[in-house]
């Protein structure tokens, strides 16, 4: 799940035409995986390191990204 919100604002000059983009990706802030890995968990030993859980760790890309865009025709 994800939301994004984006707001335009179009508006004219004596020569142009512009419009001001305001948006968030990822408004709610969701760590979403973008994938997971398995990782051992080790315990030291006279024998040395023995494996002896493993734990799925998640690896998520972008938290919130606000942005401003600006477009103009002339």
């Amino acid at each position: 799940m994800r939301a994004d919100l984006g707001v335009v604002w179009k508006f004219r000059t004596k020569r142009l035409e512009n419009d001001l983009t305001l948006s968030v990706y990822n408004a709610t802030d969701r760590r979403n995986p973008y994938f997971i890995y398995i990782e051992p968990e080790y315990e030291t030993t006279q024998l040395g390191d023995i494996p002896v859980a493993l734990q799925a760790k998640q690896v998520s890309l972008f938290p919130i990204l606000p942005s401003i865009t600006w477009n103009f025709k002339f």
